[in-house]
């Protein structure tokens, strides 16, 4: 039999339906799903180049050795991932539960969301045991500290 004849990349992707050309090469997917992997495999130094920079990690974590370890703690270095909602977070940690303090009082949650309802009930507090008591979910307490909703009174 004849081998078929090959046909160039715009005919390719004229062929399959829904394709995906890589502008760089022209090699032809048919998902783009297919062409981002092509790309991050293909055109890497590339496709660096338009990914920002990550932060370097900050935080250097001491952690117990595990059972059956000779000597003290090691040395592990915790991955610090930014999240840009915490921009001006400064890495204190939050109140115990027992502190005193207090919540801002003009709610900055997106009005309406399941957020928004539990601050209502809970900016009041003067506790984080009392926001607790009050309906507070324990995931708030830690996102309310970061983005600095409520401060440390005592």
């Amino acid at each position: 039999g004849e081998a078929a004849p090959s046909r160039s990349s715009a005919a390719q992707a004229d062929h399959v339906a829904d394709a995906h050309a890589c502008e760089t090469c022209g090699f032809v997917a048919r998902s783009r799903q297919g062409l981002n992997l092509h790309r991050t495999r293909a055109h890497k130094a590339e496709v660096a180049a338009e990914v920002p920079e990550a932060r370097p990690a900050k935080v250097a974590r001491t952690e117990p050795a595990g059972p059956g370890a000779s000597g003290g703690a090691v040395e592990r270095k915790a991955p610090v991932v930014f999240d840009p909602r915490y921009r001006t977070y400064d890495g204190s940690p939050p109140p115990q539960l027992d502190e005193r303090v207090a919540y801002l009082q003009e709610n900055p949650k997106k009005e309406g969301s399941a957020g928004w309802y539990r601050y209502e009930k809970y900016k009041g507090a003067t506790t984080p045991s009392e926001a607790l008591s009050l309906g507070s979910a324990k995931g708030d307490l830690v996102h309310d500290w970061k983005k600095g909703y409520y401060v440390r009174t005592d």
